[in-house]
């Protein structure tokens, strides 16, 4: 599947694209004949790319049975969506898109189609049932069934469990008694417990929002997790004041605020493009 990526234009598709993409299936069911149209989804990245990639979708007939690797055309809330054949769970077909997490379950005459070929922008086309294609969607299976694990670690009260695993660490790395590193760096003047700090403040946002619900992204919301973030450096490093085996150092409180900052950045900039991706699904 290479290809010139200067020529990877995306088309943006008018809404309701996937419904009328839905009729149009079925028409061509009814002749017998495929559909080919351009490909308006995201949930099928990075195989397929939405507003760039044409398919070529074959209705299938009523005794069609998925196979490993299949692409299909489903109907999903009165839409057509691509997504790949997981399982059978007795008359349950179990799907999902190669850049989604969660499964989803459909009856048997919610599949209209298979996908069969793929055009790139450059005119090049690839068979779905091609060793290229059949490799590089195992592949892709392999990598998200990977990322799914890792990423299970932190749902639900997992999730919970491992923030509070956080902050234990956090508050007992920030409060153990352990003598200050006096090493310097020649090139920026910084000592390595600095880099430290701002390294293990990166994920204090991350954490806070698991801990408050994974609420929803809103301004004042993000804004009250960097502010609970910074409130959570600054209290650390003011209370090593109090112990006796530590001491405060306003370029310690500095660094924590940094961390709290570049991983609240990478928060809100994680969660927008999730939100912009779930819309154009």
């Amino acid at each position: 599947m290479k290809h010139n990526k200067a020529k990877e234009e995306l088309t943006t598709l008018p809404e309701g694209y996937d419904r009328v993409m839905l009729v149009e299936l079925r028409a061509c069911a009814k002749e017998g004949a495929p559909l080919f149209a351009r490909y308006g989804g995201s949930g099928m990245e990075p195989l397929l790319k939405g507003g760039r990639d044409r398919v070529c979708v074959r209705p299938v007939s009523a005794d069609y049975e998925p196979k490993r690797l299949d692409v299909l055309a489903v109907e999903i809330d009165d839409r057509c969506q691509f997504r790949r054949f997981v399982r059978r769970e007795g008359p349950i077909y179990v799907v999902r898109g190669d850049s989604c997490r969660e499964e989803q379950r459909v009856a048997r005459e919610a599949i209209v189609g298979k996908l069969e070929e793929v055009e790139l922008p450059d005119g090049s086309r690839i068979m779905c049932n091609s060793d290229a294609w059949m490799k590089r969607s195992a592949k892709v299976v392999k990598q998200q069934r990977a990322l799914n694990g890792f990423k299970s670690l932190f749902d639900g009260k997992r999730g919970r469990y491992m923030a509070a695993a956080y902050f234990a660490v956090l508050l007992i790395s920030m409060w153990m008694p352990i003598g200050g590193i006096a090493i310097d760096n020649l090139i920026f003047g910084l000592r390595p417990d600095h880099l430290y700090h701002a390294s293990i403040y990166c994920f204090c946002a991350y954490f806070m929002w698991v801990l408050c619900g994974r609420r929803p992204m809103k301004a004042w919301w993000l804004a009250l997790i960097w502010l609970g973030s910074l409130a959570t450096g600054v209290v650390t490093e003011f209370v090593q004041r109090l112990l006796p085996y530590r001491s405060f150092d306003v370029n310690d409180l500095l660094a924590n605020a940094i961390g709290v900052t570049l991983g609240w950045i990478v928060l809100t900039i994680a969660l927008s493009l999730n939100r912009q991706k779930g819309g154009r699904r």
